[in-house]
């Protein structure tokens, strides 16, 4: 009887272990999240930043062009530009609130009632409840892929507009002189 009742207690423990494991790895998937929507809106901010400095240099450039061709001028800024609002919009996306589970307090509660007979048991608790956590953890594992992915080739478009402002005015200085 005495085995019985360990391997019970021991089965018990190990479900337990499972289940805190998983209400971890979904508490950091909640940082997680919370992690990235503030790189994105700080991605939108250095975008805001390298905006407005780059209009407020360009009415600069064109009255001081020199034998800068306008023309010149303003593909390099478009492309910059187009470049910048790349970026601007994956950091938008990357902010959207993506469509996941959550706990429904009646859905959950309607659940339980039906499954009353099945839950008596603790163990089965412990299953009912990491069975949850696991299809909530999942949902916002995705979401914040799609957040990762966007952020990226976010960064990666705000990194090329810089990469190119500078290949402009180097370009520039090189034919002004």
């Amino acid at each position: 009887m005495d085995n019985t009742k360990d391997k019970e207690l021991a089965k018990i423990r190990v479900l337990k272990l499972g289940e805190n494991l998983l209400q971890q790895k979904y508490n950091e998937e909640l940082s997680r999240e919370q992690s990235l929507l503030t790189q994105a809106a700080q991605m939108q901010t250095a975008f805001s930043v390298i905006t407005a400095a780059l209009f407020m240099l360009l009415p600069i450039l064109i009255d001081n062009r020199g034998t800068l061709d306008l023309t010149f001028i303003f593909i390099f800024v478009s492309i910059i530009t187009l470049f910048l609002l790349v970026s601007f919009v994956l950091a938008l996306l990357a902010q959207w609130r993506f469509k996941i589970r959550t706990l429904s307090g009646s859905d959950i509660q309607n659940n339980i009632i039906d499954s009353i007979n099945e839950l008596l048991a603790e163990e089965k608790i412990i299953v009912y409840k990491t069975n949850l956590l696991k299809k909530l953890q999942t949902d916002r594992f995705k979401a914040n892929e799609k957040r990762v992915f966007y952020i990226t080739i976010s960064m990666i478009a705000f990194y090329l507009s810089i990469f190119l402002c500078l290949i402009f005015f180097v370009t520039s200085i090189v034919i002004l002189l």
